[in-house]
């Protein structure tokens, strides 16, 4: 059974950090910054999320249309 502690008694309640300031970062900028641990999955990893984005890329376009 899991031990109960009070370590965190003190953050646990408190409101998230507003981070309206910064702003939200594009999607170019988030995959240039996630892109070196692409490294770290395999080439048929690599292909299946390539692939899956192809897919979704043409089908954002189709319901465009």
């Amino acid at each position: 059974m899991l031990k109960r502690t009070h370590e965190y008694d003190d953050i646990i309640n408190k409101p998230r950090p507003d981070q309206s300031e910064r702003g939200k970062i594009s999607d170019k900028q988030r995959a240039e910054q996630f892109a070196a641990f692409d490294a770290l999955n395999s080439p048929d990893e690599r292909l299946d999320d390539a692939a899956k984005e192809l897919f979704c890329e043409k089908k954002k376009q189709k319901n465009d249309e």
